[in-house]
């Protein structure tokens, strides 16, 4: 019940950003939705659903199974399976949450970005093909660091060691992604 009054309390905090263009989408599955106005690519707002896509989100995305944004993310997406997005700027909080850029936070069981992280990753397992930020998770892995990953097994190809247990990173100021 906290976690349902916390995730409740942030939607509400999100929202007046969003006060301007106001919409509201309830989404059944993909792109099968009711939103108001009728837009369903470009949403500024809320999005509810059982799993939903979208192109540009900015605002707050509630979904059971997925949550995707085609191409941005700005907000909070939450899945209790997929949340994914081109580029984030902000949360995703999901099972397993992917980005190929992503400026936040994820928070899951698997989290990966395919480019650039800038920010934190908390789960089992977290990846990051360029890492400017922190990881702690039971695995962490980043081809490029600039910060610090904390975990039992911390991969950082160019780390203080490539392997390292408990805690591994970066901090080199001609490091730049």
């Amino acid at each position: 019940m906290k976690k349902i009054m916390m995730l409740l309390a942030l939607c509400a905090m999100a929202l007046p950003a969003f006060a301007q263009q106001s919409h509201f989408k309830l989404s059944l599955w993909d792109e099968m939705a009711w939103a108001t106005p009728y837009n369903i690519s470009d949403m500024s707002g809320l999005d509810l659903g059982i799993g939903s896509t979208t192109d540009y989100m900015k605002g707050v995305q509630l979904d059971i199974a997925w949550a995707e944004s085609k191409y941005e993310l700005y907000g909070l997406s939450y899945a209790w399976g997929v949340s994914k997005a081109a580029q984030t700027h902000g949360a995703q909080i999901a099972a397993v949450t992917m980005a190929e850029e992503m400026r936040g936070l994820q928070v899951g069981a698997f989290n990966m970005v395919g480019e650039k992280m800038t920010g934190v990753q908390v789960g089992f397992l977290n990846n990051a093909e360029n890492l400017h930020g922190f990881q702690l998770g039971l695995i962490n892995h980043a081809k490029n660091i600039y910060g610090v990953q904390v975990g039992l097994i911390n991969i950082a190809e160019n780390g203080i060691l490539p392997v390292m247990i408990f805690v591994n990173g970066r901090f080199d100021s001609s490091f730049n992604i």
